[in-house]
């Protein structure tokens, strides 16, 4: 009965370790999630925050003082400054050198704007137009230069989001992993609890005492009387 119990309370010994290390896996697993969940947040706050301010600076018309009078800056950028029919990216290469001039989207070269010819290699006044004479549009623009930066830091969310995902979803295999292992625990320890006291309970009824020697049946001798006080005295042996 003794190696029975002892046997028990190893097995909840080894499954009370295994609840600990489960629980610590449990605790550091939500960390990585949060980890994780901030470097998400903090990458799509921080790209659109980069998107609002290269707009805003993309509206504005860029100075002319940069590194040379070839070039001129845009997003933080020096780019060479463009004349007609040259090729050309965004619209401040074209219009460092004339002011009427954008850049053509559909020749990527820069040309006049509508109303003005090239006359002498500089955009003259022609006629007026009742459409508007707008540049193209400035997010044309962002999406021709920061395309591939966008692409990677779209393809970055996208990996935030899996290892995010699949964090989640770890997260939830140990979590029921460990539900089940403290159930099992549950039942064990109720187990031999139940199995204790049912044994704690038979044993008065196995184990009883016979009646105590009388002294009277042994012929009254001082040997015989000695002996059955020590008997009284010790109790029956399991």
């Amino acid at each position: 009965m003794r190696h029975r119990r002892s046997e028990y309370e190893g097995i909840l010994n080894i499954l009370h370790i295994c609840m600990l290390i489960l629980v610590a896996l449990f605790f550091l697993l939500m960390v990585l999630c949060l980890w994780n969940m901030a470097r998400l947040v903090r990458e799509i706050v921080k790209g659109w925050l980069a998107h609002r301010s290269a707009a805003k600076r993309a509206s504005a018309e860029p100075p002319d003082d940069v590194a040379n009078d070839s070039y001129t800056s845009w997003l933080d950028t020096c780019l060479p400054r463009r004349g007609l029919r040259e090729p050309c990216e965004v619209n401040p290469q074209c219009r460092a050198r004339d002011e009427h001039s954008v850049c053509l989207p559909e020749k990527s070269t820069c040309g006049c704007l509508r109303g003005y010819r090239n006359i002498g290699g500089r955009c003259q006044f022609m006629f007026a137009v009742t459409e508007p004479t707008l540049p193209p549009a400035e997010d044309a623009e962002l999406e021709r230069v920061l395309g591939i930066s966008r692409a990677g830091r779209r393809r970055e969310q996208e990996l935030h989001r899996q290892s995010f995902v699949r964090g989640l979803a770890v997260t939830g295999v140990l979590v029921g992993f460990t539900f089940f292992v403290f159930t099992v625990a549950w039942l064990v320890s109720r187990r031999v609890r139940q199995k204790e006291r049912e044994e704690a309970e038979a044993l008065p009824e196995k184990y009883a005492a016979p009646p105590p020697y009388s002294v009277s049946k042994l012929g009254g001798s001082y040997d015989d009387m000695a002996a059955a006080v020590a008997y009284n005295q010790a109790g029956p042996v399991a």
